[in-house]
């Protein structure tokens, strides 16, 4: 119904399923923004940003780099806050690399489940 808009509103759209749409809808929009995955200098750097009130001096980035491997901004980002209230409920200020490396794989079996999974009949 987007050709039948005619308020002065603006359309925000966002989809995790690009596939699925007719592809003629994206021509309905004056900008289109894709988003890819993290390179793993942009893993570290939010990883880093996410959790900055820790110690991080420790992390072993090539690990966690590979562990977040395929997991969007928002999966790491997650991630990260999930180490960060583990270290809290331990009482530790420093994160740990393995702990970071559970919980990545933790949401990558997650988005692995979600996309497997089959939506109804």
């Amino acid at each position: 119904f987007l050709e039948t808009d005619d308020t002065d509103s603006l359309i925000l759209a966002a989809t995790n399923h690009q596939e699925i749409l007719d592809p003629a809808l994206f021509r309905r929009f004056d900008d289109v923004i894709r988003y890819g995955y993290p390179n793993p200098e942009q893993v570290e750097l939010l990883v880093q940003n996410r959790l900055n009130s820790f110690d991080l001096s420790r992390v072993q980035w090539n690990k966690v780099c590979h562990a977040a491997s395929g997991l969007s901004f928002a999966e790491v980002t997650r991630a990260s806050s999930e180490a960060a209230k583990a270290a809290v409920l331990d009482d530790r200020a420093e994160i740990e690399t393995d702990q970071l490396i559970d919980m990545l794989l933790e949401r990558s079996a997650i988005t692995k489940d979600e996309n497997t999974s089959s939506v109804g009949p």
